[in-house]
């Protein structure tokens, strides 16, 4: 008896893809709370911003007509590490 390996198929690596959204709502959302006891942040308030926007796929063409809800959530705990403080 002869046993044969099996080649195996290799999957597709997808190195880069692009998503385009047409924005059909969005909503943002914002608070801030005293934090005297620091359990939320690092100071005495607390900050909460974030935006919600619902939008209809353009690409890529598998996705193409759903609507998506997409949530960002914000931080100025960022905003140092972006400008490279």
């Amino acid at each position: 008896m002869v046993i044969r390996n099996k080649r195996r198929k290799k999957n597709k690596v997808i190195e880069n893809c692009d998503y385009v959204f047409q924005i059909q709502d969005w909503r943002p959302s914002y608070s801030m709370h005293l934090d005297p006891k620091e359990r939320f942040s690092p100071g005495p308030y607390w900050e909460h911003l974030e935006i919600e926007i619902t939008g209809l796929v353009l690409s890529p063409e598998n996705l193409k007509n759903r609507i998506t809800k997409m949530a960002f959530l914000a931080s100025r705990n960022y905003v140092s590490f972006i400008e490279g403080n």
